[in-house]
Formats: C-alpha cells, structure tokens, sequence
C-alpha cells in the first residue's frame, strides 16, 4: 500500500466519523450534546480539507515515479 493510499484510507474513514456525527446531531434531543458533535463535526470539516490538498500534492508525487 502506498502512502497516498494510506493518507486515502485515513481521509474515508475520517469522512465517515464526520457523518455519524452528522447524524448523531439529527438524532439527539440534548442540546450540549448537539453543540459538541457539531463542533467536532467542523473541526473534521478542516482537517478534511488539508487532507484533500495532501491528497492532490501526493497524487502528483507518486505519478512522478511510476
């Protein structure tokens, strides 16, 4: 597995952490909760876009040597 697979799985199952909290969020009726799974819900937001120019750049790495 190379690194940019790696960094692809890492994206995946980082995307489907955001959307259960996303659905947590749907799903319960206590508002503390809501506020926190909406806020990591964001920061994952961020962090999912770093990984998306990473992901670019590495593509474009590996091409090179191939």
């Amino acid at each position: 597995m190379t690194f940019g697979e790696k960094v692809k799985n890492c994206y995946v199952s980082l995307k489907g952490a955001q959307a259960t909290l996303d659905i947590l969020v749907n799903k319960t009726t206590n508002e503390e909760a809501k506020a926190v799974y909406t806020e990591v819900s964001n920061e994952l937001s961020s962090v999912l876009m770093d990984l998306e120019t990473q992901l670019v750049r590495i593509s474009k790495q590996e091409a090179e040597y191939q």
